[in-house]
């Protein structure tokens, strides 16, 4: 399931960036894809609400997940595991030592499969081990000719 979402959101980001960010013109049906994934992660109510009513400022549902993650951070890898993941953003556990602000890519890296997403974030809060980011740019999605050996510093 959590690689499932991982590609949706993977696919949500992707049509968005191609829209905002390179100001590509969608086909009709890549437009009702986005609507549809948009109306996927939605708010689903809970404390708050959309953005910018009571304290809760998402304007996307979290999804609780466990995925094994590598955080790039200024040269270096780090691993670490998302904890929650929405159309926006995840929150990251035992994430590298970054502060609000600074660039990241989280990547997850499906061994069996030769897939690894690159996913470039803004960290935008850290409570101790645990810090916030907001999907910032454009995703990559790499699919490697033959499975991925285990990386050193995922271990």
């Amino acid at each position: 399931m959590s690689t499932d979402l991982l590609s949706l959101v993977y696919q949500y980001r992707t049509l968005l960036g191609r829209r905002e960010v390179l100001q590509q013109c969608l086909s009709d049906e890549q437009e009702g894809r986005l609507q549809a994934l948009e109306m996927l992660f939605g708010w689903s109510g809970g404390t708050g609400g959309p953005a910018g009513v009571g304290r809760e400022r998402r304007r996307m549902s979290r999804c609780p997940v466990a995925i094994a993650a590598l955080v790039e951070f200024a040269g270096q890898l780090g691993a670490c595991t998302i904890v929650d993941l929405s159309g926006e953003g995840l929150s990251l556990d035992r994430a590298p030592l970054t502060l609000p602000g600074e660039t990241i890519t989280v990547v997850v890296q499906h061994l069996h499969t030769g897939l690894e997403y690159r996913l470039p974030a803004e960290v935008c809060w850290r409570k101790h081990a645990v810090l916030g980011a907001r999907f910032d740019g454009l995703p990559l999605l790499i699919r490697h000719r033959r499975p991925l050996a285990p990386h050193a510093h995922a271990a």
